[in-house]
């Protein structure tokens, strides 16, 4: 409230003081949060708005953005001025003087607080690409971009090879580059050439934390590809993952919550469904073992939360009505003991079942639109195994009449998809056979999440965008990859398996003090 951090404080000024503020500890929410950094963060959004944004202020702009970040500040609240910051930049007013580093910084902290706008991280994005940047730069600039769930082919490939020409890269900048191109499904040239600077590296030297993460994006990215590659990035992956492996036996079981034991399980599935060699990874192991114990019982924790959910059941009264007169299953675990469906309908041409699975938000990309995530693609690739028909649903917690309408006739159109196929053949489809892979995205869905986040109250005032009228429905008997773009996800109703996602190293951006018109060199990074 100090007259003091009005207009003539600046960029400058608030960003040394909020970025301060969160770099002590201090948040908007959660345990640690303040109603006092909340209300500053509203107060410097709204004076700086007033500002005009000039070159030479990169560093105030980076480091209030990863502030934003850092404390956890509501999106909301700092949305307008993002956008102020995104045009003045497309108009070539500000940040034309960004290094690699005020790039990375924004594109942090735009992750780290949720806040998505297609311009400026698209002209990050574009701006890093160019830059000749560090291995962290790199690292936290995909990480961010796959959380963000934007994604370009071409920058993914031209950021890999940066950090694929860094033969002293560090394994966190590896592993967490793998989990950003699992996430969104990139599996272009880049790719290749950081698994080839993987291989190369110090295997022995690699920690939990990134086995595990590096193992889970293999897992991920594999899903949908075929077994047994003998050359090209598979084979590479493979020929990664089963060191991985060995380094995970031989880190031992006295870490194994670090390692994360429903990805040590879902590595030994993937090994065995790609015939990879049994000798590293076995499941009479003891590492695989306690794996394989504690995932199951955390699948059928999953299980009975999910028979609990009302939403499911309301879905399956409803489903159960346009399916022939056919029979409904809720949460069911697939065969190998990754994955809890939501909803299963079976009936006459589908004995297998339409399995229906429902994804938050980080199911899509942003950038494809509705395309779905890499998550979303295994998930569907692997349960498409055992279905006639795998349906990704978006996870509404309030189900309204739009969203049942939605889903209904994805069933619907399923059923006679299916019914016709096996009225044409002579059989449904058989039991080693892919099933169809339907993206159930529902334009609805954006506004119903961004009700759910406002709060009740809000959800109540805020006006629901009208659904499709004719819902975006893909069904394919392609790889799922094929079913649609691939576009994020974290969880399908807590049944994908967690990432143990240490946040990348975060940079130590170098704040633009009032004394100092630049900042220091060697305030840049850890």
């Amino acid at each position: 409230s100090s007259s003091s951090m009005g207009p003539s404080a600046g960029w400058i000024g608030w960003a040394c003081l909020l970025y301060g503020l969160a770099a002590a500890g201090m948040q908007c929410n959660g345990t640690a949060g303040s109603p006092f950094l909340e209300a500053a963060f509203r107060r410097g959004t709204r004076v700086l708005l007033t500002v005009p944004l000039q070159a030479g202020q990169e560093n105030s702009v980076s480091n209030l953005i990863y502030a934003a970040g850092l404390a956890k500040a509501d999106p909301g609240v700092l949305s307008p001025l993002v956008a102020h910051v995104a045009d003045a930049a497309q108009q070539g007013r500000a940040l034309t003087e960004s290094t690699e580093q005020t790039w990375s910084t924004i594109l942090l902290g735009l992750a780290k607080m949720s806040c998505y706008n297609q311009s400026l991280i698209e002209t990050a994005a574009k701006g890093i690409a160019q830059l000749p940047a560090s291995s962290q730069a790199v690292a936290n600039s995909l990480w961010s971009l796959s959380e963000l769930g934007w994604y370009d082919p071409c920058i993914y490939d031209r950021l890999l090879g940066h950090l694929a020409k860094d033969t002293q890269v560090e394994s966190q900048h590896i592993s967490s580059s793998l989990l950003a191109c699992a996430a969104v499904h990139h599996t272009g040239p880049g790719l290749q050439q950081l698994l080839a600077t993987a291989l190369n590296s110090s295997i022995s030297s690699w920690k939990e934390q990134q086995c595990s993460n590096a193992l889970y994006a293999w897992v991920t990215a594999c899903a949908d590809t075929p077994a047994a590659a003998t050359h090209g990035v598979w084979a590479a992956y493979d020929q990664l993952a089963g060191l991985l492996a060995v380094q995970a036996r031989t880190l031992g079981t006295a870490r194994l919550s670090q390692f994360g034991a429903r990805q040590l399980w879902a590595t030994h599935v993937m090994a065995s469904k790609r015939g990879l060699d049994p000798a590293r990874f076995p499941e009479h192991a003891t590492v695989f073992a306690m794996a394989r114990d504690t995932n199951r019982i955390k699948i059928e924790r999953v299980q009975a939360a999910v028979a609990r959910d009302p939403l499911v059941r309301q879905l399956a009264t409803v489903c159960k009505h346009v399916s022939s007169g056919g029979q409904t299953s809720i949460s069911e675990a697939d065969p190998w003991g990754l994955w809890v469906v939501d909803l299963v309908v079976r009936g006459q041409g589908f004995t297998r079942g339409i399995a229906i699975i429902q994804f938050d938000q980080p199911g899509w990309l942003r950038q494809p639109v509705q395309a779905l995530s890499g998550t979303a693609i295994a998930a569907a690739a692997m349960l498409r195994q055992s279905y006639d028909a795998v349906i990704i649903t978006p996870k509404i917690k309030t189900g309204t009449a739009h969203y049942h309408a939605h889903v209904t006739q994805l069933v619907s159109s399923t059923v006679q998809a299916l019914q016709q196929q096996a009225s044409q053949g002579a059989a449904a489809i058989g039991a080693n056979e892919q099933g169809l892979v339907v993206n159930g995205w529902w334009e609805g869905s954006e506004a119903a999440w961004a009700a759910e986040l406002a709060g009740a109250d809000e959800a109540a005032a805020a006006p629901a965008s009208a659904p499709a009228t004719n819902p975006s429905t893909t069904l394919t008997n392609a790889p799922a990859a094929a079913a649609a773009p691939a576009r994020q996800a974290t969880a399908a109703t807590a049944a994908v398996p967690p990432v143990p996602l240490s946040t990348p190293a975060s940079p130590k951006p170098a704040l633009n003090r009032p004394a100092l018109p630049r900042a220091p060199n060697g305030l840049l990074w850890k």
